[in-house]
């Protein structure tokens, strides 16, 4: 089933807001400063000090990629991703798509509790909360439809 989109939209500052609900714990969201390629694990409730509880800065290629998971987290067609990178001069002089960029967003996401997955039965990836070793051992023999590349 497909969710609808969780963004506010960008300010003024290229400033975008990303609840994703049910894939971050309650009271957490992501920040995403497009102009400094930053990525921002904020506490939605956070009454004294700064809002920020972890960062991250990203390359262009990441940067692309993570948007379209942060508009559709829960399906984002492979053919989609595929065409940001061809949005960009970067883009046209790799040439192809390259496998290491959402492995390398992967290994990015995981500190903010994210895991990218890819979804083989309609070529599709979504965002999901990432399990610890042991969850992840426990519920392999669940996870047909999901395949981690």
């Amino acid at each position: 089933m497909k969710k609808p989109k969780q963004v506010q939209r960008c300010g003024q500052d290229d400033l975008c807001f990303f609840p994703l609900e049910g894939l971050l714990p309650a009271g957490q969201a992501l920040s995403v400063n497009i102009t400094y390629l930053i990525v921002s694990l904020v506490s939605t409730n956070s009454m004294n000090g700064s809002p920020i509880l972890r960062q991250q800065s990203v390359i262009e290629t990441d940067m692309r990629l993570l948007l379209l998971l942060l508009e559709s987290p829960y399906y984002c067609p492979q053919e989609v991703l595929r065409a940001s990178l061809f949005c960009s001069y970067s883009g046209l002089l790799a040439g192809l798509f390259s496998p290491n960029a959402l492995s390398k967003l992967r290994f990015k996401l995981h500190p903010f509790g994210l895991e990218i997955v890819l979804i083989e039965a309609c070529s599709a990836y979504a965002l999901m909360p990432l399990r610890l070793p042991q969850e992840h051992a426990r519920s392999n023999s669940n996870s047909a439809l999901l395949v981690h590349s």
